[in-house]
């Protein structure tokens, strides 16, 4: 029987806070949570976006949850174990494959609710069927449902589809000016144009 007292407290798991479509999806979560009262920490290697989590009111633990080194899965596991122990999570949220096998690996006795989300189609193979071995595990999209599907056969009453949202606030036309708009239009060779693009990071 779980303890209604304690406080709803939600950690995410992911290898580093760079800018990208994960380490975004978990500072806006991470923010949304703090907003309704829900105590939010986030474990990481670190990044630039370390200093978002916590203004957001977050809290972030640093440690090496990137390294595919085989050699360190012991010690980090144990290092894993330490940090759930003192933070007691009501639910572990793992968003890649290395912070899920660290915790199917720390997260032993009493087992604490364990959630994944399957971000893309990786190769099928051991590696990356921990992803859809989470008491829940959430897919961004059907394609990426039926990948699990089709090389994991989990259980189906654990996984559904959360598409992956927008910050409408951030991305709102009135964040640009109409000026900029135009001066991108010429230098592109757009004017009058219909355009669909996609955006995305260098790598």
């Amino acid at each position: 029987m779980s303890d209604q007292s304690k406080p709803l407290r939600i950690l995410q798991i992911l290898p580093e806070l760079h800018e990208g479509g994960v380490e975004r999806g978990v500072v806006e979560m991470n923010r949304e949570m703090v907003q309704r009262g829900v105590e939010s920490y986030v474990i990481s290697k670190g990044g630039r976006l370390v200093q978002q989590i916590e203004a957001d009111g977050g809290k972030h633990v640093a440690m090496d949850v990137c390294s595919k080194n085989l050699l360190s899965v012991p010690f980090r596991s144990l290092a894993l174990r330490k940090h759930l122990r003192e933070i007691q999570p009501s639910v572990i949220h793992a968003r890649s494959r290395v912070p899920a096998w660290l915790c199917k690996f720390a997260n032993r006795r009493p087992r604490i609710p364990f959630v994944t989300t399957v971000h893309g189609i990786n190769r099928p193979n051991v590696y990356s069927k921990i992803m859809a071995s989470g008491d829940r595990v959430i897919c961004v999209g059907e394609p990426v449902r039926q990948h699990i599907d089709k090389h994991y056969s989990p259980d189906k009453s654990k996984v559904c589809i959360i598409p992956r949202g927008v910050d409408l606030k951030a991305f709102h036309p009135d964040n640009v000016s109409k000026e900029a708009v135009e001066n991108l239009k010429k230098k592109l060779g757009i004017e009058g144009k219909t355009v669909i693009g996609s955006a995305g990071l260098p790598r």
